[in-house]
């Protein structure tokens, strides 16, 4: 198994936008040739459009486009943008590949709990002490209390993508996009909490034919990896120190 670019995935591209003075952006997978495509949301408080095609008894065989956006529901708007295009036409992320076969996953991770490296257990990410120098255990601090909270801040999310040229109809991609959950799990937590928009979309590019519990094994791994990497990826901002400034 080797590391690949996830534009090395064919029949798709990736797009990236991103308002810095406003603290948000989007990303955009393309699929011209259209793609079978299924979803798995296991967060409180997702904000979609159209996901309700991504279930199996839904008409539609294929999709020409995932738009993941900032902003919760007031992000939805940027995917008129995406539809204008394709009718005008009629980022942390990583892949491997195995033989034929290729799986890659893309990620936008702003979780309400802490985030690890999943291979070590090392904390990248999370809820800061006072002085913004280390950090505090998320889970530790929601097991102070039992008592309800109201009103919980809602805008938080860890919204991804799978892509593979393994061919599955979207019955089976949806069963993928929930088995790369166990990534979010490996590397978030707490993690699908109330305050969480968790969704993950599954997409097949190609014709390659492969074993779909493999195939979901290995998206997790893949996920968990590319939540890693987003991680650290990121730059300081908005008064907040990055994974980096805090080793």
């Amino acid at each position: 198994m080797k590391e690949i670019q996830i534009t090395e995935i064919e029949n798709m591209k990736i797009g990236n936008a991103q308002n810095e003075q406003a603290g948000t952006g989007c990303t955009v997978l393309l699929f011209e040739k259209g793609a079978p495509a299924g979803l798995d949301v296991r967060g409180g408080g997702p904000a979609s459009r159209e996901s309700e095609l991504l279930k199996p008894m839904a008409a539609a065989g294929a999709i020409h486009g995932i738009l993941l956006s900032g902003g919760s529901a007031f992000g939805l708007d940027a995917a008129g943008g995406v539809m204008r295009y394709l009718e005008e036409r009629g980022i942390g992320s990583y892949a491997v590949q195995l033989g034929e076969l290729k799986v890659g996953a893309i990620v936008a991770v702003n979780a309400l709990g802490d985030v690890f490296d999943w291979r070590t257990g090392e904390k990248l990410a999370g809820m800061l002490d006072s002085e913004k120098t280390g950090f505090l255990d998320s889970e530790e601090e929601l097991f102070k209390s039992f008592e309800a909270v109201e009103n919980r801040f809602v805008e938080n999310t860890t919204i991804g993508a799978v892509i593979t040229n393994g061919r599955f109809d979207k019955a089976r991609l949806g069963k993928i996009a929930g088995m790369a959950h166990d990534g979010y799990a490996r590397a978030i937590r707490p993690v699908h909490t109330t305050a969480d928009g968790d969704s993950i979309y599954a997409v097949s590019t190609g014709t390659v034919e492969a074993d779909l519990d493999m195939v979901g094994a290995l998206a997790a791994r893949v996920m968990a990896e590319a939540i890693r990497r987003a991680v650290l990826s990121a730059k300081a901002a908005y008064g907040y120190p990055a994974a980096g400034d805090l080793k």
